[in-house]
């Protein structure tokens, strides 16, 4: 993750919600209404 993050724990909520649910990039990034690439950004703590 980016040390320079503003939630640097966003990225492994996500994560983890992913694993728990059992669902792919594309539809968590659907559900949360963002596009793939902000789910990126996100994971890697860039938002």
């Amino acid at each position: 993750m980016n040390v320079n993050s503003d939630h640097p724990i966003l990225g492994a909520l996500f994560e983890k919600w992913r694993k728990e649910k059992d669902l792919n990039i594309n539809t968590l990034a659907k559900e949360a209404h963002i596009c793939t690439i902000t789910y990126g950004k996100i994971k890697k703590g860039w938002m």
